[in-house]
């Protein structure tokens, strides 16, 4: 039962991206907006081509391959931190090459991968790779900063949105 469920989370994203791609000339019309703009919402797909549709998809992805990693690697936290750097690179340049949103919204986007890579390197030296306790403890610091960065700045950015959506 558990590799069913395994196998249905890892085509969902293939089963929306198929989905969205055939309904291409209908994603303007109202009746398709009401029934499935949560899967292409604040997406720029009618003037930005088809290629944008693999947003949401693709988001869902990388985060099932985030969850999974420590999983199918184990113990291994080397490994695990490999990984964990090459699926947030990938996803940046994936991101860049399908250019879903409008420029504040990619900004946006960007930093909190940019953001995720830093938190990852500060982890990874937060292990059995760094022999110095003061150092270790330092980056402690340096991680709490990165992070309290990443939160402002998301809720900057969302205080942002949420004023010029409902200005009277």
């Amino acid at each position: 039962m558990v590799a069913l469920g395994s196998f249905l989370l890892a085509i969902y994203p293939l089963v929306i991206t198929l989905f969205l791609y055939y309904s291409f000339d209908k994603l303007e019309t109202r009746d398709f907006k009401l029934k499935f703009d949560n899967l292409y919402k604040d997406v720029n797909v009618v003037s930005r081509g088809r290629k944008t549709i693999l947003f949401f998809p693709s988001f869902l992805a990388k985060r099932w391959v985030l969850m999974f990693i420590p999983i199918i690697v184990g113990d291994d936290s080397g490994m695990q931190f490999f990984l964990l750097l090459n699926v947030i690179k990938f996803s940046l340049i994936f991101y860049s090459w399908i250019n879903p949103h409008v420029r504040e919204r990619r900004y946006t986007e960007y930093f909190n991968d940019v953001m995720l890579m830093f938190l990852a390197y500060c982890m990874l030296c937060m292990t059995s790779f760094v022999q110095s306790n003061k150092v270790i403890f330092y980056l402690g610091f340096a991680f709490l900063g990165f992070f309290s960065l990443m939160a402002v700045m998301n809720m900057v950015y969302i205080s942002y949105v949420l004023y010029q959506r409902y200005q009277f």
